[in-house]
């Protein structure tokens, strides 16, 4: 009965992965932020067409990186698909916490004008003090693999910030439309 509520939990997960991710893709290349390609809609559906190719060939690539080359991922003791598994949902949890400290961090600038300011502050210090501690606690003393995924999320991170700067350049108004 475990296995089963388990993969259940697989199969949500997956699926709100896969939809928030395509409609995160799409927005971003409604902005401008990504190539418009991935901005294709399916008329008779309304299914992010561009983004769900995009999608389907990330999925392969971890499929194949996991099964060609195992020792990125394994844990010693677990299956292949689960340590798969293990490492893609802690990606994504230090991925979320990472967005939320960015968004902690940067709520003074968006929240500015709204009253009642001095509440921000200590709001700002709790959010930022709890993801702090979550990033902090995903790298400290964590043994490998599980450690690489830490530092694959930051350099993908560092390359998110890189293609945006380069993105701001170019495009002036593409993070200010309406």
């Amino acid at each position: 009965m475990v296995e089963l509520v388990v993969l259940l939990d697989i199969l949500a997960v997956f699926i709100g992965v896969s939809v928030s991710a395509t409609r995160g893709l799409l927005a971003g290349a409604r902005d401008g932020w990504l190539p418009r390609r991935l901005a294709t809609v399916n008329l008779r559906r309304g299914a992010p067409g561009g983004a769900l190719a995009l999608l389907g060939v990330v999925y392969v690539a971890v499929i194949g990186v996991s099964n060609l080359m195992p020792g990125v991922v394994e844990m010693p003791g677990s299956p292949s698909c689960l340590s798969t598994y293990a490492w893609c949902s802690t990606f994504g949890i230090f991925c979320l916490a990472a967005v939320y400290l960015l968004m902690a961090l940067g709520a003074p600038r968006g929240l500015r004008a709204h009253e009642p300011t001095w509440l921000l502050w200590p709001c700002l210090l709790v959010a930022a003090v709890t993801t702090g501690g979550a990033l902090f606690g995903a790298v400290y003393q964590v043994p490998d693999p599980t450690v690489s995924v830490t530092y694959s999320a930051m350099g993908w991170f560092a390359l998110a910030l890189v293609a945006a700067q380069a993105v701001a350049h170019a495009v002036p108004a593409a993070g200010h439309r309406g």
